[in-house]
């Protein structure tokens, strides 16, 4: 099972959507690989100051190493844990497990944490001499019509999202575990088919050989062949309907 299994489902895409549009942040899923961030998904809600950021090479020197940590806590306390990136934003990784398995994480950042007063103008500028990005940018991002949110109200929507890919995910796995199953009943059914189709055959040929005396065994030899023929329609029809339910 894969997460990127959950782009198919509307509902999901849909969730992840307005989980970016109501915090006003971005938010992507990403592939199980700890040490590496690689988006199996695309970037919703992604900002221009996140690309000014990453042309200036601060996510690669800062922010990239702090998600890798944060996915290594993530991952040894199984919960998502939320942080304030360099520029006092809240950045997030939230782990998803399928029973013990880890199928990828659920991440994002630049939701604002704190208004733009003095103190944290001064904490950007640092940067921005660090690293020379246009820090306004930065400002547009999360400038006054931005609203501040607090941590508790993220973790409760990430709780939100998480829950709803792994119930979609539990569901996608019990939907194959029963085409399974009824991939294996039709081909019992096609094999039982085969086998009393094969036995009409052989009481026709007996039948035949015994000439009149046979007749009445002819008639037998002949329904058994209609029920073989119809077993094998009932067959190839689950057949069909299974072929329907793996679209």
């Amino acid at each position: 099972m894969k997460l990127e299994d959950v782009l198919k489902s509307e509902e999901i895409v849909e969730t992840l959507e307005a989980f970016s549009k109501s915090l006003e942040i971005s938010v992507w899923l990403s592939d199980p690989q700890i040490e590496e961030v690689n988006k199996i998904s695309p970037v919703w809600g992604e900002k221009p100051g996140k690309k000014e950021l990453t042309r200036a090479g601060m996510l690669k020197a800062e922010c990239k190493p702090g998600r890798i940590e944060m996915r290594r806590k993530a991952v040894a306390q199984r919960k998502p844990i939320i942080e304030l990136c360099p520029l006092q934003l809240y950045v997030f990784t939230a782990p998803i497990f399928i029973g013990d398995e880890l199928i990828g994480f659920f991440e994002g950042d630049g939701a604002k944490a704190r208004p733009m007063d003095e103190e944290w103008r001064k904490i950007v500028q640092e940067k921005q001499k660090k690293y020379g990005f246009d820090i306004k940018l930065i400002e547009e991002c999360v400038g006054e019509k931005t609203r501040i949110k607090s941590k508790e109200e993220l973790a409760g929507m990430i709780d939100v999202v998480v829950s709803s890919i792994k119930l979609y995910l539990e569901l996608m796995k019990k939907q194959e575990e029963f085409i399974k199953h009824l991939i294996e009943i039709s081909r019992d059914i096609t094999k039982t088919a085969k086998n009393i189709q094969t036995l009409g055959i052989n009481a026709a040929i007996e039948s035949a050989r015994l000439g009149e005396k046979g007749a009445g065994f002819a008639v037998v030899a002949s329904e058994i062949k209609k029920v073989g023929d119809l077993v094998s329609q009932q067959a190839k029809r689950l057949k069909e309907h299974i072929d329907e339910l793996m679209l």
